[in-house]
């Protein structure tokens, strides 16, 4: 299991679930296809759970979509240089940092800064070069920009 970011765990984008994942209120109802026959007691508790999710889907899905906007906007506003890392592959020189995506596998969003032929190899070199780190900086926030305008547009479909 992967380590947990303050900036791209949310609530409700959990219990909605995405194109991947199923919902966890679906997951947890799904359990009981495993089990034996419910008593009427017990499915008259579980009517009732299907009938206020039924009634409150819409709600719940709406604040997930505020969370994708409101975790992404944290990263953008919070970002800070520390929390860049960097890999070289072949030439090219790519900034990473966590960020959420809700259809997106990995939890982090990457760019290309620059190439070794530029920059050199040596990260822990890059790492300590303003120059470059800023320009890290600059792209990573235009790219969250993008991702952003998406979500926000989502959400703002919903409202």
């Amino acid at each position: 299991m992967g380590r947990i970011n303050k900036f791209t765990t949310g609530v409700f984008t959990n219990i909605v679930g995405d194109k991947k994942t199923i919902p966890d209120y679906d997951r947890f109802l799904a359990i009981q296809t495993q089990l034996k026959e419910p008593s009427d007691y017990l499915k008259g508790y579980i009517e009732t759970y299907k009938a206020t999710i039924r009634k409150n889907k819409s709600s719940v899905d709406n604040l997930g979509k505020l969370e994708d906007v409101i975790m992404q906007l944290r990263t953008l506003e919070n970002l800070d240089t520390k929390d860049i890392r960097l890999n070289v592959v072949r030439e090219y020189i790519y900034a990473r940092i966590p960020f959420h995506r809700k259809d997106k596998e990995t939890k982090d969003i990457r760019v290309i800064v620059g190439v070794t032929e530029e920059w050199g190899t040596k990260i822990p070199k890059l790492l300590g070069n303003k120059k470059f780190m800023t320009a890290a900086k600059e792209k990573l926030s235009l790219a969250m920009n993008e991702v952003i305008e998406e979500s926000r547009e989502i959400a703002k479909s919903a409202f």
